[in-house]
Protein backbone atom coordinates (compact mmCIF):
# COMPACT_ATOMS: atom_id res chain seq x y z
CA UNK A 1 0.00 0.00 0.00
CA UNK A 2 1.05 3.58 -0.79
CA UNK A 3 0.06 5.69 2.34
CA UNK A 4 0.37 9.39 2.16
CA UNK A 5 -0.74 12.04 4.85
CA UNK A 6 -2.20 15.55 4.40
CA UNK A 7 -1.75 18.19 6.78
CA UNK A 8 -2.62 21.64 6.66
CA UNK A 9 -0.07 22.71 9.21
CA UNK A 10 2.61 19.70 10.44
CA UNK A 11 4.25 20.77 14.46
CA UNK A 12 7.21 18.16 15.58
CA UNK A 13 4.67 16.30 17.91
CA UNK A 14 2.17 15.22 15.14
CA UNK A 15 4.65 14.92 12.77
CA UNK A 16 6.69 12.60 15.48
CA UNK A 17 3.49 10.22 15.77
CA UNK A 18 2.70 10.28 11.97
CA UNK A 19 6.40 8.50 11.11
CA UNK A 20 6.26 6.36 13.95
CA UNK A 21 2.99 5.23 12.38
CA UNK A 22 4.68 4.77 8.97
CA UNK A 23 7.87 3.25 10.76
CA UNK A 24 5.37 0.47 11.87
CA UNK A 25 3.50 -0.15 8.50
CA UNK A 26 7.22 -0.33 6.86
CA UNK A 27 8.35 -3.24 9.62
CA UNK A 28 4.93 -4.98 9.28
CA UNK A 29 5.13 -5.04 5.55
CA UNK A 30 1.78 -3.15 5.39
CA UNK A 31 3.25 -0.07 3.14
CA UNK A 32 5.53 -0.07 0.33
CA UNK A 33 6.07 3.70 0.60
CA UNK A 34 4.86 6.87 2.11
CA UNK A 35 4.63 10.43 1.32
CA UNK A 36 3.37 13.35 3.87
CA UNK A 37 1.79 16.81 2.52
CA UNK A 38 1.18 19.71 4.08
CA UNK A 39 0.11 23.75 3.53
CA UNK A 40 2.59 25.01 5.68
CA UNK A 41 5.31 23.69 7.65
CA UNK A 42 8.25 25.07 10.24
CA UNK A 43 11.88 23.61 10.58
CA UNK A 44 11.98 19.89 11.58
CA UNK A 45 14.60 17.94 13.24
CA UNK A 46 12.82 14.83 13.21
CA UNK A 47 14.48 11.87 11.18
CA UNK A 48 11.82 11.09 8.69
CA UNK A 49 11.37 7.34 6.89
CA UNK A 50 9.37 8.63 4.05
CA UNK A 51 8.97 11.96 1.25
CA UNK A 52 7.40 15.11 2.85
CA UNK A 53 6.18 17.44 -0.23
CA UNK A 54 4.64 20.20 0.06
CA UNK A 55 0.63 19.71 -1.14
CA UNK A 56 1.06 21.68 -4.72
CA UNK A 57 2.84 17.95 -5.21
CA UNK A 58 -0.04 16.29 -4.46
CA UNK A 59 -0.96 15.97 -8.17
CA UNK A 60 1.53 13.05 -8.55
CA UNK A 61 0.77 10.75 -5.39
CA UNK A 62 -1.04 7.67 -6.00
CA UNK A 63 -2.49 5.37 -3.39
CA UNK A 64 -4.68 6.05 -0.06
CA UNK A 65 -4.69 9.77 1.06
CA UNK A 66 -5.61 10.82 4.59
CA UNK A 67 -6.98 13.80 5.14
CA UNK A 68 -7.57 15.90 8.56
CA UNK A 69 -9.44 18.77 7.69
CA UNK A 70 -12.10 19.50 5.13
CA UNK A 71 -10.51 22.06 3.20
CA UNK A 72 -7.24 19.54 2.55
CA UNK A 73 -9.48 17.24 1.25
CA UNK A 74 -11.25 19.83 -1.45
CA UNK A 75 -7.33 20.97 -2.24
CA UNK A 76 -7.08 17.06 -2.82
CA UNK A 77 -9.83 16.78 -5.16
CA UNK A 78 -8.71 19.34 -6.95
CA UNK A 79 -5.05 18.38 -7.33
CA UNK A 80 -5.74 14.98 -8.80
CA UNK A 81 -7.79 11.83 -8.03
CA UNK A 82 -4.84 8.79 -8.83
CA UNK A 83 -5.97 8.25 -4.88
CA UNK A 84 -8.75 7.19 -2.32
CA UNK A 85 -9.27 9.49 0.23
CA UNK A 86 -10.18 8.95 4.13
CA UNK A 87 -11.06 12.08 6.46
CA UNK A 88 -9.60 11.51 9.97
CA UNK A 89 -11.23 13.61 12.12
CA UNK A 90 -9.98 15.02 15.76
CA UNK A 91 -6.43 16.80 14.67
CA UNK A 92 -8.11 20.08 14.23
CA UNK A 93 -11.53 21.63 15.51
CA UNK A 94 -13.49 22.39 12.15
CA UNK A 95 -16.19 24.62 11.28
CA UNK A 96 -19.45 22.22 11.81
CA UNK A 97 -20.64 24.11 7.76
CA UNK A 98 -17.68 22.77 6.67
CA UNK A 99 -17.19 19.54 7.90
CA UNK A 100 -20.60 18.39 6.49
CA UNK A 101 -20.08 19.83 2.90
CA UNK A 102 -17.23 18.03 2.63
CA UNK A 103 -17.12 14.43 3.40
CA UNK A 104 -20.11 12.73 0.97
CA UNK A 105 -18.90 9.08 1.03
CA UNK A 106 -15.72 9.32 2.28
CA UNK A 107 -14.69 7.01 5.35
CA UNK A 108 -13.81 8.32 8.15
CA UNK A 109 -11.20 7.73 11.06
CA UNK A 110 -10.93 9.75 14.69
CA UNK A 111 -8.17 10.12 16.62
CA UNK A 112 -9.36 9.27 19.69
CA UNK A 113 -13.04 8.04 21.00
CA UNK A 114 -14.04 11.35 22.36
CA UNK A 115 -13.58 12.72 18.72
CA UNK A 116 -15.46 9.69 17.19
CA UNK A 117 -18.51 10.57 19.40
CA UNK A 118 -17.70 14.29 18.50
CA UNK A 119 -17.78 13.42 14.82
CA UNK A 120 -21.10 11.16 15.09
CA UNK A 121 -23.12 14.03 17.15
CA UNK A 122 -22.24 16.42 14.70
CA UNK A 123 -22.66 14.72 11.23
CA UNK A 124 -24.77 11.66 12.02
CA UNK A 125 -22.32 9.20 10.30
CA UNK A 126 -20.15 6.49 12.57
CA UNK A 127 -16.34 6.51 12.24
CA UNK A 128 -14.87 3.45 10.76
CA UNK A 129 -12.18 3.15 13.47
CA UNK A 130 -9.89 4.88 16.31
CA UNK A 131 -6.25 5.67 16.00
CA UNK A 132 -5.09 7.41 19.20
CA UNK A 133 -1.43 8.91 18.72
CA UNK A 134 -1.96 7.84 15.19
CA UNK A 135 -1.54 4.03 16.01
CA UNK A 136 -3.12 2.08 13.56
CA UNK A 137 -3.74 4.60 11.05
CA UNK A 138 -2.28 2.14 8.25
CA UNK A 139 -3.99 -1.00 9.52
CA UNK A 140 -7.28 1.00 9.41
CA UNK A 141 -6.42 2.67 5.85
CA UNK A 142 -5.64 -0.45 4.29
CA UNK A 143 -8.81 -2.34 5.98
CA UNK A 144 -11.15 0.34 4.12
CA UNK A 145 -9.48 0.41 0.60
CA UNK A 146 -7.63 -2.87 0.12
CA UNK A 147 -9.85 -5.72 1.85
Amino acid sequence: MNLGVYFPIIDKVVLQHVVNEIKRGFDSGLLRDASIFYDDVGPMEIHNVCGMFHATDIWRFEGDLVTFHPSSIRKAEAAGNKFTITYCHGLTRTPTLELLMSLRDYPCLALSDDDAKEFTRVTGKSVTGTCPGFKGLTKLVGGIHHE
